[in-house]
């Protein structure tokens, strides 16, 4: 059906052309849609539905997703420690998470991260549900603080331990990248063959080093001991050694 205009003589105003089987402002006919929707139910792929009734692929993942309805169960009990997190559900999305701390059974996922959808979500919770959580274990992203206390009001904010080593871990390593990269003469040093191939070391603390025995490292061809390497790199770069100490 052609897109026309009209004019109302009686009322003086203008309208489009419409019919019961044309959806307002689109092109899809109802019938194809509810079309779209049968054909999804079965085991084919959304390409094979978008050859069979020659549209676009991204006009059926718009059509399956504009009729899909989220149901949540907000009369079951929350646990006391919940835990949130993040998970890549396709390729550019990332979809937000949540799980029984104690059970360790995850309870459920949501389509997206959005502050404003997560608060919406769990205020589908009474409050009385929402009072018995004693701990909300996030990682470090600030957005969760945020909202937890309102929506959690005895819950306690715990930062997962596993965060907080990652961190420290990236710290050490950048560091010994860039103390590396700063060496000019990377051919002859043994600093440098020290970084490059024994990194692992840089991971241990002083506890576990060994120190009495002497053993041959492949990057740097000599014979000694885990602490003695280190001690090499460190009288060369104190900074990294302040790292490593903290």
């Amino acid at each position: 059906m052609k897109k026309q205009r009209f004019h109302c003589d009686n009322c003086n105003t203008k309208f489009n052309a419409k019919s019961h089987d044309l959806l307002d402002n689109s092109k899809f006919s109802r019938p194809l849609v509810n079309q779209i929707i049968a054909m999804s139910q079965d085991d084919i792929s959304q390409k094979s539905i978008a050859r069979a009734l020659r549209v676009s692929t991204s006009s059926v993942h718009r059509v399956i997703n504009s009729d899909q309805t989220y149901y949540y169960d907000f009369q079951r009990q929350l646990p006391s420690v919940l835990c949130f997190d993040e998970v890549r559900t396709s390729a550019h999305n990332m979809s937000f998470v949540y799980a029984d701390g104690e059970a360790h059974q995850l309870i459920e996922i949501l389509p997206d991260r959005l502050s404003k959808n997560i608060k919406e979500h769990f205020l589908g919770y009474s409050l009385q549900n929402r009072r018995q959580v004693e701990y909300v274990i996030i990682d470090l992203n600030a957005n969760y603080g945020q909202f937890v206390r309102g929506l959690f009001p005895n819950a306690k904010i715990i930062i997962d331990r596993f965060y907080i080593v990652q961190r420290v871990a990236q710290a050490l390593t950048g560091q010994r990248v860039a103390d590396q990269r700063s060496i000019e003469d990377k051919r002859y040093s043994r600093e440098y063959a020290i970084m490059k191939s024994q990194w692992r070391l840089f991971m241990k603390s002083y506890d576990k080093l060994n120190k009495n025995t002497r053993v041959y490292l492949a990057g740097v061809k000599e014979l000694m001991t885990e602490e003695e390497a280190l001690d090499l790199v460190f009288r060369s770069f104190p900074t990294l050694h302040a790292t490593w100490l903290t």
